[in-house]
């Protein structure tokens, strides 16, 4: 089972663990929830932070190529050759500064493109590795803040866990399950889940017709009917909840299930 620790903190104080996971993942370890695997996503993405453009020109030596002024916080100018062409001056960037590694273990380094040194890359959402393909690099909002991390801008600076929980700790197969058994090792308060639903009038649904044949093996069936539910995408929040412990999005029907 795969785990998400901000996921975790919504139930149980767990943040000051996050730059220390191996302290918890041992402690779970101990308890007989063995940790197999810890995925350090904040790590992943380090030296790639939020820049803008303050200027964009011709590569001297090749027409394709952009050659753009690039600054990440005061007094932090960067020079960087690109080769996409959906940016401007102006355009607020993701960028891969010299020691970044990106997916499939490309290493940032200060080098030189056609005789012009560049000092970093602006990313596309493929080289981020948050998509398949990509047209161009990834635009933010004019209200993302410059140097800053980019995992911590998109919520991806997370730690997750891959569990091995045994056929006896079922109960320790979801996030809220695993809050409640960290409460009782850590001493800390578990925040319950105490969800509303706002229910029709009348207490006679149609829409579900139930026949229990077996009353001796199953004494009691329930069930809830959901009307007015649209079919769309989820909100942001959910879809980096599910992309922290390996699913993709697909609806807001499909993801509150998942």
């Amino acid at each position: 089972m795969k785990i998400s620790l901000k996921w975790l903190n919504d139930y149980l104080f767990v943040e000051d663990y996050f730059s220390r996971p191996e302290e918890l993942a041992e402690l779970l370890t101990r308890a007989g929830l063995e940790v197999e695997e810890i995925e350090n996503k904040q790590k992943d993405f380090a030296n790639v932070v939020i820049g803008k453009v303050i200027e964009k020109g011709k590569h001297p030596n090749a027409d394709k190529l952009s050659l753009c002024q690039v600054t990440t916080g005061p007094d932090q100018i960067h020079q960087i050759v690109c080769g996409a062409q959906n940016h401007k001056q102006g355009d607020f960037v993701v960028v891969a500064l010299p020691g970044a590694i990106l997916p499939g273990n490309f290493a940032i380094k200060k080098s030189q493109i056609r005789g012009v040194d560049s000092g970093g890359m602006l990313c596309s959402d493929k080289e981020l590795g948050l998509a398949n393909e990509s047209d161009g690099i990834r635009i933010l909002p004019s209200e993302a803040p410059i140097g800053e991390s980019f995992a911590k801008y998109l919520g991806l600076d997370d730690v997750s866990f891959v569990l091995k929980v045994t056929p006896n700790r079922a109960d320790c197969l979801s996030h809220y399950g695993l809050a409640r058994e960290l409460s009782c090792l850590l001493g800390r308060d578990l925040n319950e889940i105490n969800p509303s639903v706002k229910e029709a009038s009348t207490t006679t649904v149609s829409k579900i017709r139930l026949e229990v044949t077996a009353p001796d093996l199953c004494p009691r069936y329930t069930g809830k009917y959901i009307a007015g539910v649209k079919v769309g995408p989820s909100p942001e929040w959910l879809v980096r909840k599910l992309k922290a412990v390996g699913l993709n999005s697909i609806n807001n029907i499909v993801d509150i299930t998942n």
